[in-house]
């Protein structure tokens, strides 16, 4: 911002605040819009119908404008802010006309809704003087919509806070600015003995009284919050806190006071405490544990003390960081809302049911902190140390993973006892004697149970388990019991001795959670690493992680399988949780397994990863590729099952990337392939939708086919950006049920993230191979809102699409703008980059990172090209090492030679990728996404 506005504003804002108030008198009360009396109100016109104020008010306003992209025309709806209208039209010398939207139509003459010269091929920016609850606003989008106006967003010179009507139109997608916030700016002067929201409200302290002693150096910091606890309850001074506990703990980033029910320890009776931001003065840990525990004494109900435990958390320094710098096993996090500083939660680490970080930052997020979706936030890790009371039960959640190695990690351990139980099942299947030594009984710490499967030819053949007294005798016994599953009919007898497979999974850690609902257990087990059991009376069952990844199951259907395996109709359901590892022998030798299948050999770098996946992908498709050329759409790898076709775009879609492929790979036989599946698609679609056109286009052009069909479907995507550029946007309103109504509505806008950047993908690429010419306005329209959406929403979708396109019109146009829109893109997505994993992490994939990661990195390989056209060096090396990390995740969720122990059929499973690590179906989709990736990035290594 130039001084001259700095200087406007501060100008600006004296005569708001010294004129601009309206103060109740007889003559002129104030009603608010609930019929009570207000203090005093804000009145703009007192302002925008002088000279100077209105002069100042449009050059403020005016400068909020430039943010939007380009041209459009100014709207208002009602009276208020007509004087702001008719200024920012007059000093802006001519860029903007004004509308002026009725509340209704006038009576008489020519009975408009709308006022002044509209030009429907420009969009709106509706201009009030201020916005609370925005009905004023919304109204006026409404009109302006119904007429067929595009409305992109909305400006006001004050806000009344960004919660409410301001909010509201970010949700909805809206470019929102404004000049002043009234709490921020006019508040202050106006009303300076208003309660203002603290900038960090758990850091008000608590009122009590401390007592002349201090307790000793030394004491338990448990055992300490006991005593402020009760002394806090009984009315009574507090000792003052010790110079140090029983040991060092860090609490600068806060304190934490916890109390739980001893009976059962999923009973958190209460907790309270405080954070420490980077910007506020550091507090002395000792007395943050006070605050907190004389908190937590306050909503602590009569009596619960003595027959609860106690812990106190402590806080590292809080760190600012990305999503993709979450670390659910290390960190715990704080959210704050950038808009509403009272806002703020906080998750720690490994709480129940979160194994994954996006849930972890949205429990914090939504569920403490209450922010809305869209609201801006600042997020801070910081390490988590514990210290509960001596000697009393507390529930192994909400700390870091103790990466200290155990025997469960010990080849010489777990893994010799999987080598044994291989070859114990080869010998009884053989019907020799067993061979080698017997392992002796202290081999193995203490365990809940050990299970052991039996796989052939990659199918399970047989699981059983049971606890272990005797090791050697108990193995050979639940092996043999394995072998002899009446659940698969014998199929381990009909297996030849070494076909066969085995895992070991070691169950330790038994939590019980007593009764629960059903939805409730769901979100509390660590699903993909816990096994979890119900039981009911005599009835019970307990299922292993494997099988949610086998099944692809979600939650609630891991929950509702083992319900039926265990035979119970109906509540109650008693239920516990194990920490499960597993090992698995066979005869590449004893591995420990993680997420359900065997540890890999990474990648050494991007182009070792490209080596390694691309003909992997390519073989998964080929193999997935019917006579008739069209493809299976959803493949289940590990009980070897397809479970549906892939739909008409998606097929089109494969064979745009077979084509890619084959030119890539200088391979022919992909090539008629490719060309095999876009006629059988052709054959199917008589009439393509304008989506089918533009992949058929992309496949043709691939293949190097430039005739009139490619000519005259140019000419139709040219046709379907309208002069909004809006592409194939429908306005008819859906009918219905309201629920479908509002379904319709979300698929339908949902559309737009991605059908408008493939349309025009599509363009590029025709006008690039002179298929058709640029339409530069239409061009320019389509591009124009693709970015607004981006900017305005956010959306995961136009990730992947909307930076292809850009680059390919960089190709076309060499127009660096372009380059500079796909970086906006690439710079946020990579925020969500996961620095533990390299896949990408959001809302899209609720158990993700996953296969969505594949259709990011096509936008960050089109970024990487962009970047090394410009020779933008810094950059360059950023999305290479994105684009490695990435690529690396993938080889991680990608089915290879290693899994063959649990693939029935592997010439048809290896080279999928799988939904995520706990979801072990394949999309065929996903797969031609992370192909078409890796295809770009070929030629981005140098």
């Amino acid at each position: 911002m130039t001084a001259s506005i700095e200087a406007d504003r501060a100008e600006l804002l004296d005569l708001l605040c010294k004129d601009g108030i309206h103060w109740p008198t007889s003559e002129h009360p104030i009603v608010t819009h609930d019929g009570s009396s207000a203090a005093w109100m804000l009145d703009s016109l007192r302002i925008s119908l002088t000279t100077r104020g209105a002069e100042l008010a449009a050059r403020c306003l005016l400068d909020r404008l430039a943010r939007f992209d380009g041209a459009v025309q100014l709207a208002t709806y009602g009276l208020t802010a007509v004087p702001l209208l008719q200024a920012c039209v007059m000093q802006a010398g001519g860029r903007y006309r004004g509308l002026i939207l009725r509340k209704e139509k006038k009576g008489h003459g020519s009975q408009k809704l709308i006022e002044g010269p509209i030009d429907r091929d420009l969009p709106v920016v509706m201009i009030d003087d201020s916005i609370s609850s925005g009905s004023s606003i919304m109204r006026g989008v409404e009109i302006a919509e119904a007429a067929g106006l595009r409305v992109i967003g909305g400006l006001c010179l004050v806000r009344f806070g960004w919660h409410g009507g301001y909010g509201r139109m970010h949700a909805r997608g809206y470019q929102m600015e404004h000049v002043f916030d009234i709490h921020e700016h006019i508040v202050p002067r106006v009303d300076p003995e208003r309660p203002r929201h603290p900038y960090n409200p758990s850091a008000i302290a608590p009122a009590f009284a401390w007592a002349d002693e201090t307790a000793p150096d030394g004491i338990h910091a448990a055992i300490y919050a006991r005593e402020v606890i009760d002394a806090a309850l009984r009315g009574a001074p507090i000792r003052r806190p010790p110079a140090q506990f029983e040991r060092p703990y860090d609490g600068a980033g806060g304190v934490w006071v916890s109390v739980r029910a001893r009976a059962n320890l999923h009973q958190r009776h209460a907790r309270d405490g405080s954070w420490v931001f980077p910007s506020e003065t550091p507090r002395a840990t000792n007395l943050q544990l006070v605050w907190g525990a004389v908190r937590v004494a306050r909503a602590l109900g009569a009596g619960l003390l003595a027959d609860s435990a106690i812990a106190v958390t402590f806080f590292g320094p809080l760190e600012e960081v990305t999503v993709g710098e979450l670390d659910n096993d290390r960190f715990g996090i704080v959210v704050r809302s950038l808009e509403r500083v009272e806002r703020l939660g906080g998750a720690l680490p490994r709480m129940p049911g979160m194994t994954r970080e996006w849930a972890q930052f949205e429990h914090a997020r939504t569920k403490n902190g209450t922010l809305l979706p869209l609201e801006p936030y600042a997020l801070f890790r910081h390490t988590v140390d514990k210290a509960i009371e001596p000697d009393e039960p507390w529930q192994p959640t909400g700390v870091p993973l103790d990466r200290t190695s155990t025997w469960r990690d010990d080849p010489a351990r777990a893994g010799r006892v999987a080598a044994r139980v291989l070859v114990i099942a080869r010998a009884l299947i053989a019907g020799g004697l067993i061979p080698g030594a017997p392992l002796p009984d202290d081999l193995l710490e203490p365990t809940e149970a050990i299970f052991v499967s039996v796989f052939a030819r990659g199918r399970i053949v047989g699981c059983i388990g049971a606890g272990m007294k005797h090791l050697d005798l108990d193995l050979q016994r639940v092996t043999g019991q394995a072998l002899a599953d009446a659940r698969f009919h014998g199929a381990a007898g009909r297996a030849g001795a070494a076909e066969l497979a085995v895992t070991v999974s070691f169950l330790t850690d038994a939590m019980p959670y007593g009764a629960q609902r059903p939805e409730d257990i769901a979100s509390r087990v660590r699903y993909g690493e816990q096994a979890l059991v119900v039981f009911q009376r005599a009835r019970t069952a307990l299922l292993l992680p494997f099988v949610a990844l086998q099944q692809s199951l979600t939650r609630e259907q891991f929950v509702t399988e083992l319900i039926d395996k265990a035979g119970i109709t109906r509540a109650p359901y008693q239920w516990g949780t194990y920490d499960v590892t597993t090992w698995l022998a066979d005869d590449a030798g004893p591995r420990k397994l993680t997420w359900s299948l065997p540890a890999r050999e990474p990648p050494t770098g991007l182009a070792d990863g490209l080596a390694r996946l691309v003909p992997l992908y390519v073989g998964y498709l080929r193999a997935h590729t019917r006579a008739d050329g069209l493809r299976d759409g959803l493949y289940r790898p590990l009980t070897d099952q397809v479970l549906s076709e892939l739909e008409a775009p998606r097929q089109i879609h494969g064979a745009w990337a077979l084509a890619l492929a084959g030119v890539a790979l200088a391979d022919p036989t992909l090539t008629a392939l490719a060309q095999r599946g876009r006629d059988a698609c052709r054959a199917r679609l008589p009439s393509p939708g304008l989506i089918e056109d533009a992949f058929l286009m992309l496949g043709a052009l691939a293949l190097g086919e430039i005739t009139d069909v490619e000519r005259a479907t140019a000419a139709r995507l040219w046709a379907a950006i309208d002069a909004q550029g809006r592409i194939a946007w429908d306005p008819t309103p859906p009918t219905g049920t309201a629920a479908e109504v509002e379904f319709a509505k979300r698929v339908r806008d949902g559309r737009q993230d991605y059908e408008p950047p493939q349309v025009l993908l599509a363009l590029a690429h025709a006008t690039a191979a002179g298929a058709t010419a640029i339409d530069p306005a239409a061009l320019a329209r389509g591009l124009r809102e693709c970015m607004h959406r981006f900017r305005g929403l956010r959306r995961w979708g136009q990730v992947s699409w909307l930076p292809m396109a850009l680059a390919a019109w960089y190709r076309v146009t060499g127009d660096p703008t372009l380059a500079v829109r796909a970086f906006e893109i690439i710079d946020w997505a990579l925020t969500h980059q996961q620095d533990k994993t390299g896949g990408f992490i959001n809302g899209e994939q609720a158990d993700g990172p996953g296969y969505t990661t594949g259709v990011y990195l096509e936008g960050v390989a089109a970024a990487l090209e962009l970047a090394i056209a410009l020779g933008d060096a810094a950059r360059v090396a950023r999305y290479r090492t994105a684009a490695a990390r990435a690529v690396d995740f993938l080889d991680v969720i990608t089915y290879q030679d290693r899994d063959r122990p649990f693939l029935p059929a592997p010439a048809r499973a290896i080279g999928g990728v799988r939904l995520s690590r706990t979801g072990g179906d394949v999309r065929s989709d996903f797969v031609q996404h992370a192909l078409i990736a890796l295809v770009a990035l070929r030629p981005c290594l140098g």
